[in-house]
């Protein structure tokens, strides 16, 4: 529930604190306001604070990941992709890699995900760019992959459950309206200072103030919420297809990605590499992945594509020729996830993430005040409504066991 005019109600009234009062009559725009925000709110609750968690679980896999952390923080690009990746060879040589990606900020490691020899689970290898040694494994699963999985399907197995999650985009949008519709004249309620003396009405405008802070990081989370939604119903963007590049038929030295990542930046000006992509299968070739230019992309979106066998440049992909339908689908992860501005960003996203989640607390507890005189009733409150947020928290615990296995 995200904008309330709760704290406007009409007298006091009284009821038996065993009872349910009647929720007085309101407009429209509030009763829709009421009932989104109201009747699903703990599964809203459940998202806002796994995606919050989501975009910080990087960081707290580097707090509780040693290998993860830098010896001394390395900004020296571009990177010795080849020293790293020939220290892998040292000590993991026997392994299938898969892809490494560039160090997430200056305090982290590269990091190289490998499949052990006879197959099994992949394992992270984290490799010191600034020393080209290898300083520890870690397991595929992390903080990051569980709270990303569980706030994009609830562990339910694709795509269904991607499809069901999209839905409360609908919730979201909805309430933010509503709420807006709601709030009469909303732009004088920037600086409007919380009542006291009475705990309905000051949850009511701690809730509306929280609320109107919160607004610009609202409207992203649902423009891009309703995005995803766009997505998991067939609306998703063509994939980019390589363009084939003119070589002058010079091969370079056969697994040298630094030779690789400088004719890269050739072919596509400005092209920073942040991840390789390795030939696994016969016919498929290097993918260098990175930044060049146009803003709010994924590392996919600018690509140059070499030849396993003799390294020579044979396809790139250049965000500057995107479709307008594959640039708003780019920039979505960017803009919901907080991730194209590094830590700072990302931890400005955590607060609001974590005060969104408080927003949508405080709306059950306003309307469990307005329904029930007798404190600490919110789960109550929801009447028959309960059973069902109820089943649909108990879902991903229920499916945890089979998405850890």
């Amino acid at each position: 529930m995200l904008i309330s005019n709760s704290s406007m109600t009409a007298g006091r009234e009284t009821a038996p604190a065993a009872s349910l009062r009647p929720v007085p009559q309101r407009g429209l725009w509030w009763t829709l306001h009421h009932w989104v925000g109201v009747k699903l709110n703990l599964v809203l609750v459940l998202l806002f604070a796994s995606g919050t968690l989501a975009t910080l679980a990087k960081d707290i896999d580097w707090l509780i990941t040693p290998a993860m952390r830098a010896t001394e923080p390395y900004t020296a690009a571009p990177y010795d992709w080849q020293g790293m990746i020939a220290a892998a060879r040292k000590t993991h040589g026997d392994h299938d890699f898969v892809w490494i990606t560039a160090p997430k900020a200056p305090w982290f490691n590269a990091e190289l995900i490998a499949y052990p020899p006879g197959g099994g689970e992949r394992i992270r290898i984290h490799i010191d760019p600034g020393q080209n040694r290898v300083a520890g494994t870690s397991t595929w699963f992390s903080m990051q992959r569980l709270m990303r999985d569980l706030h994009r399907n609830v562990f339910i197995p694709e795509p269904y459950g991607v499809k069901f999650v999209a839905l409360f985009s609908l919730l979201l949008t909805v309430s933010l309206v509503s709420g807006l519709m709601t709030y009469k004249k909303f732009w004088r309620g920037f600086f409007r200072r919380p009542r006291g003396g009475n705990t309905r009405r000051m949850l009511g405008d701690v809730h509306r103030l929280m609320a109107l802070w919160l607004l610009p990081f609202i409207i992203v989370t649902a423009a891009t919420s309703l995005w995803y939604l766009i997505e998991a119903y067939g609306g998703d963007a063509p994939p980019f297809q390589p363009v084939p590049v003119q070589t002058d038929g010079v091969a370079n030295p056969r697994f040298n990605l630094n030779h690789m990542r400088d004719q890269a930046a050739v072919l596509i000006p400005g092209f920073v590499v942040n991840e390789i992509w390795f030939p696994r299968r016969t016919g498929e070739a290097y993918k260098l992945r990175g930044q060049a230019g146009p803003i709010l992309v994924r590392p996919r979106a600018n690509e140059v594509q070499f030849d396993a066998r003799t390294g020579a440049p044979i396809g790139l992909v250049d965000a500057r020729t995107a479709s307008a339908h594959q640039r708003i689908s780019e920039a979505a992860d960017p803009l919901h996830f907080g991730s194209y501005g590094g830590f700072a960003l990302r931890l400005v996203y955590g607060l609001f993430g974590a005060m969104l989640t408080g927003l949508a607390l405080t709306g059950v507890m306003i309307h469990a005040r307005r329904v029930l005189p007798a404190a600490a009733s919110s789960w109550r409150s929801l009447g028959r409504w309960r059973w069902a947020n109820a089943a649909l928290l108990l879902l991903p615990l229920v499916l945890l066991p089979v998405y850890l296995s």
